[in-house]
């Protein structure tokens, strides 16, 4: 074609390169992008979702499985001591029941504390660093000063704290060394598991020890939270000693059994993460049954496995059985990275959950990485997407359905602008070489892609989520698929035809090419105010609910006019039009709008 037009008139051919240049670019698909993603973030803010980075707006549609933390994340992370246990002689015991709800002193003990259930309760207390007053520290040893006030039992005098060894995931205890007037004693708290193996207990069927872990079991399946107490005493020589040497042979003092109970919108995000085909997986340091009884309490469908079982599997293992798995109990930080390398090697999209520094390298490794904003280290929230502000699970689901609508709106835009930088071209193209005829002047062109089509699709990108958004399967990563090419190519092909028809049609009519041009380009404007609506019905968005897209077709209705009929129009090489020329555009866009709605009908688009 080049040949061809070099052999006719240089400066067409000139005219016609640069034209096609301009018309093959689409100069607004960079800014409304950006834009719409900037203000996806703004929305997300409001529902409380901070995202670190833009591109993860988009990719937290295309999340199916969410890898979530449970205390504070799924549940209100308020704990209340609603159970004791302290041992009796042989394989007995005695319960005893805690009123009062969170953090309030109030309630009462029944039946009433003995000697027993108060040392128990002062182990709790004294081996803690939190501070009832302001309510500082972990909700744990909050719970504990709560569970010992509602007993009376106030700071021991002549008690000091000598030592302490400090709670971590590996060891899952914690013990300070006092002098108790004048006495030296070990006390411990920790997880069940780890405190009665360290006490100096049998380990044969039938034996304090296996009753005891039956007591603890049997708590755990009500969805409480097990601590269990030890203590011993040491002579003076002993204080000193290393951690490994102290906390051996200990005395069994009891349990104290904590409820955390779940938010209150959880299980509806919970559902409705399935019902939009995202699986939820719960992770949790929590003892099995807690987590099983939880989960169920939640919705939360499939197996358990511990953090033992897991390292026993390896990844090799886990992959085999990764998906039918709903529960992760008693996991430390570092298996969640492997959660995740397990959950990507079989091609999900994984978000999770995580506050603590270990959990820094699995947030890295997750297409999304969530960090909670209350209770999240500097270290989790620098290695996340996006930060959740409320700590709510809820949020994250919130989050998704934002994703999956700012994904659908680019989707429009994408195909919105494609389609008419496709039908320029092609425009451009078959009028050159069957009229020798520049129908789009460089000057128009640029004019179509960055204001004419650049203000509808800005608006494009404010389009609320459509109907079901969260009742189908999360998309695929591949933005143009086949439906949005034929969407593309339907929609390029029509208003090409038309306008080559209205060039036709008009040179056989020995138009001057003033009010050709005019007529072609004014066609363009309102095939793309116009062909907006066609985009949107796709999506089965009602004509009205977007209130900037139509302040923006009216805008730039008037900026053309104001185009047309002011000596602006030099600068655009156009002519005011007459009725009759508006009632041959009317003509055009009507036979748009009724091949569009048809093809619509048999399904051909």
């Amino acid at each position: 074609m080049l040949v061809y037009l070099l052999s006719k008139d240089i400066g067409m051919s000139l005219l016609v390169g640069i034209s096609l240049a301009v018309a093959a670019v689409p100069e607004g698909l960079p800014a409304v992008l950006t834009l719409s993603l900037a203000l996806a973030v703004q929305r997300m803010v409001s529902r409380n979702v901070l995202v670190r980075n833009l591109p993860a707006v988009e990719t937290l549609g295309s999340i199916n499985v969410i890898c979530t933390d449970k205390t504070g994340t799924l549940t209100k992370n308020e704990m209340t001591v609603k159970k004791a246990y302290v041992p009796a002689s042989g394989a007995s015991g005695k319960y005893y029941e805690f009123g009062g709800v969170g953090y309030s002193v109030e309630g009462k003990i029944l039946p009433n504390p003995d000697d027993a259930l108060k040392f128990l309760l002062e182990i709790g207390a004294t081996c803690n660093n939190a501070t009832l007053p302001g309510k500082l520290g972990d909700p744990t040893e909050l719970a504990l000063l709560v569970s010992a006030k509602k007993a009376d039992i106030n700071p021991i005098p002549g008690t000091n704290k000598l030592r302490e060894f400090a709670f971590t995931s590996e060891r899952k205890m914690m013990s300070v060394v006092v002098n108790k007037n004048g006495k030296y004693f070990l006390y411990s708290k920790g997880a069940p598991e780890t405190i009665l193996a360290k006490c100096s207990f049998a380990r044969s069927p039938g034996s304090e020890c296996a009753a005891l872990e039956n007591v603890n079991k049997s708590l755990a399946s009500q969805a409480y939270r097990v601590l269990a107490f030890a203590f011993c005493e040491l002579h003076e020589d002993e204080v000193n000693f290393s951690e490994s040497e102290l906390e051996k042979g200990l005395t069994f003092a009891g349990f104290q059994a904590m409820y955390d109970p779940p938010k209150d919108e959880v299980q509806h995000a919970v559902s409705l993460c399935h019902r939009a085909g995202v699986d939820v997986k719960m992770i949790t340091g929590d003892h099995r049954e807690t987590a099983v009884a939880i989960a169920k309490s939640l919705g939360i469908p499939g197996s358990v496995i511990t953090g033992a079982e897991l390292e026993q599997l390896g990844e090799k293992g886990l992959t085999c059985s990764i998906a039918g798995i709903g529960v992760f109990a008693r996991t430390a930080p570092e298996q969640k990275l492997m959660i995740v390398n397990v959950l990507k090697s079989l091609g999900y999209r994984v978000a999770l959950t995580g506050d603590g520094v270990n959990d820094a390298p699995a947030l890295k490794r997750a297409d999304i990485g969530v960090a909670m904003g209350i209770a999240g280290t500097d270290v989790a929230k620098e290695a996340s997407a996006i930060i959740i502000l409320d700590d709510n699970f809820a949020t994250i689901v919130n989050g998704i359905e934002e994703g999956r609508r700012i994904f659908s709106n680019i989707r429009k835009f994408v195909a919105y602008l494609l389609a008419f930088n496709i039908a320029e071209v092609l425009a451009l193209l078959i009028s050159t070489l069957a009229f020798q005829f520049v129908p789009l002047l460089p000057v128009q062109l640029l004019w179509l892609n960055l204001v004419t089509d650049g203000l509808p699709a800005v608006a494009l990108a404010l389009d609320s989520s459509e109907r079901g958004v969260m009742e189908r399967k999360p998309h695929s990563v591949k933005l143009l698929d086949n439906a949005l090419l034929r969407q593309m190519g339907f929609i390029g092909a029509l208003v090409t035809l038309i306008s080559v028809y209205l060039i036709w049609s008009m040179k056989a009519a020995a138009a001057p090419e003033s009010l050709i041009l005019t007529m072609v380009f004014t066609f363009f404007v309102f095939a793309e105010l116009i062909g907006v609506h066609i985009i949107r019905s796709y999506y089965s968005h009602p004509i009205f609910t977007n209130k900037w897209l139509w302040l923006s077709i009216i805008a730039t209705l008037l900026v053309h006019l104001m185009l047309l009929y002011t000596p602006l129009n030099a600068m655009f090489k156009i002519v005011p039009l007459a009725l009759s020329d508006w009632l041959v555009l009317g003509e055009a866009i009507a036979i748009m709008v009724a091949v569009s709605v048809a093809a619509k009908k048999i399904r051909l688009i």
